[in-house]
């Protein structure tokens, strides 16, 4: 599977544009709220062309807005933009209704991880319309959000004519403790109870997310082959959760070859929770500014002429073997 390094710039789209910024209680009382796709920079009035999406998928019992904020501040409006690589980003969020998770099998309402990731890739597929489906995608997953996120490049794989540009154009995931080989139910009930979630016996999702579940070994089975092609980036957490590993450094690797891991010292809740003066924020930050270079690399690369053009002309030919080495 090709994946194409466009450096090209497009006009950002987005939902219908609203006649002002949203003040800060305002924004995030809609993200706690809404389901979907939300646009958290740049303003949706504001006209800027934008070299990359990036999208956040939050896990169960979180939201758009709770999950990656610490006190006041939630990081993919407030601190990402002030990183020199994402200036010129559209940072979107996705939300769902996690209480669908926990109601009994027959609850016309259930709530699966393939009918949330099947709604992501539907919504980026509008968003990413007009022009904008060769912008470079960077996914960012807590938790279940990760497996959302897989879940929806599986369905893009074989929705191919209809969401192949979205395959194409995914160039990173990132993953904030993410349970990818599954984890116990003890650990998931410590979770659940840190968040006043009753109704643990009744969630299928529990089923599902058990060590090496059969939804967990087809989802990395499937995406395996895809992941090759793709920047991962692992985090784990170090610290407990009600006296509980929620997911242990074991789990929370794919196990790819191209993929890196690193621990935060942090819990499960807060892994994918900073301010700016946090040393987890500087590390995270730091990797992002790492991904975008890479990616950049990659894009100038491509923009070289073709090798064949190149052997008389000593200079352009070494130039091109330093560039493929900076992206290995």
């Amino acid at each position: 599977m090709g994946i194409s390094y466009s450096k090209a710039v497009h006009t950002p789209t987005s939902i219908p544009t609203p006649t002002h910024t949203p003040p800060a209680a305002e924004m995030s009382s809609t993200l706690r709220e809404s389901d979907g796709l939300f646009q958290v920079h740049p303003a949706q009035s504001r006209q800027r062309q934008c070299s990359l999406d990036i999208v956040f998928v939050h896990g169960l019992g979180g939201d758009s807005y709770t999950t990656w904020t610490k006190d006041t501040t939630h990081w993919p409006k407030d601190l990402l933009p002030t990183l020199e690589c994402f200036e010129n980003a559209r940072i979107l969020t996705f939300g769902y209704n996690t209480s669908g998770f926990f109601t009994k099998n027959a609850d016309e309402h259930r709530a699966r991880t393939f009918t949330c990731a099947e709604i992501l890739v539907s919504d980026l597929k509008t968003f990413r319309r007009r022009g904008a489906q060769d912008r470079p995608i960077i996914f960012v997953g807590h938790s279940l959000g990760g497996l959302v996120i897989k879940s929806a490049l599986r369905h893009a794989i074989l929705r191919r004519a209809l969401y192949g540009d979205i395959v194409d154009s995914t160039r990173a995931i990132i993953f904030f403790s993410t349970p990818h080989q599954g984890t116990s139910q003890e650990a998931w009930k410590a979770f659940f109870a840190r968040l006043g979630e009753s109704k643990i016996e009744k969630s299928s999702v529990i089923s599902e997310l058990e060590v090496w579940s059969d939804m967990l070994t087809e989802l990395t089975t499937e995406f395996a082959d895809l992941a090759t092609q793709i920047k991962i980036t692992s985090f784990y957490e170090r610290r407990f959760t009600k006296g509980v590993m929620i997911v242990p450094e074991a789990v929370a690797k794919m196990g790819q070859k191209n993929e890196q891991s690193r621990a935060l010292d942090t819990d499960h809740l807060d892994i994918c929770r900073f301010t700016e003066t946090d040393a987890n924020w500087r590390t995270v930050s730091n990797h992002l500014d790492a991904i975008v270079a890479d990616i950049e690399d990659l894009a100038e690369l491509q923009n070289l002429p073709p090798l064949s053009t190149q052997v008389a002309n000593d200079a352009s030919l070494k130039q091109r073997f330093e560039s493929l080495d900076r992206c290995r």
